[in-house]
């Protein structure tokens, strides 16, 4: 029993001193690992690679252009925009046309009759059509001022009236009542939009209604 002991004793001996051996010592251990660089011996290479080959070739660059290149010009473009001709079958634009009338004459209800109060009577202008304008029915004769001696306001046109054509305009009036002195009205001509016009050079003489308002007194009796 005594010799298992020792021999356990001996082989625990051994194996701390391998282990002792084994641990590397702390000098070692306070050193910092340096990487081993290999360096490669020139002399050790075949003589296959020549030293020429391993030279840079130089390239030679010229001091000045050649002289057989052609001198570069910059040349500017420029762009024109043509204008299209114009289509004769494309409608043009028309011109505004102008309204005006000419008083040709009087045919019925000459200036300063008399007319007894209250009675009817006819007053009838033939007119030109002086200006550049057609005429259409939605033309009309308006009143304007003074006395409409019981006649409309307005009367639309008959039938249409193209440039220097004539039309006759017919307004049945009434003398007003009262004592014997003169009645005055005007009318003119009024185009499809609410424009009037009239006589003259710049189109704004109107056409006049003037009577004498003959008062009859009836007579005294017998």
């Amino acid at each position: 029993m005594r010799r298992s002991n020792i021999w356990l004793a001996f082989l625990l001996a051994a194996f701390l001193l391998a282990a002792a051996a084994c641990a590397p010592s702390p000098e070692a251990a306070a050193q910092p690992t340096q990487q081993v660089i290999r360096i490669l011996d020139l002399s050790s290479l075949p003589s296959v690679i020549e030293p020429a080959a391993l030279a840079v070739e130089e390239e030679t660059v010229p001091t000045s252009p050649p002289t057989d290149m052609p001198a570069f010009t910059p040349t500017a473009t420029i762009k024109t925009q043509s204008t299209p001709a114009a289509d004769p079958s494309d409608p043009q634009p028309t011109a505004a046309c102008t309204n005006q009338a000419e008083l040709v004459r009087i045919l019925s209800g000459s200036d300063n009759i008399a007319v007894k109060t209250g009675n009817s009577f006819a007053k009838v202008w033939q007119i030109k059509n002086n200006g550049t304008c057609t005429w259409t029915t939605a033309y009309a004769l308006v009143f304007v001022s003074g006395e409409i001696m019981d006649g409309p306001v307005s009367v639309l046109l008959p039938r249409e009236v193209r440039p220097g054509e004539t039309i006759d305009l017919r307004l049945t009036l009434k003398a007003p009542q009262g004592s014997s002195r003169i009645a005055f009205g005007s009318w003119m001509l009024q185009d499809g939009s609410g424009n009037r016009f009239g006589l003259g050079e710049t189109g704004d003489s109107p056409l006049v209604v003037q009577i004498w308002v003959q008062h009859v007194i009836p007579p005294k009796p017998i």
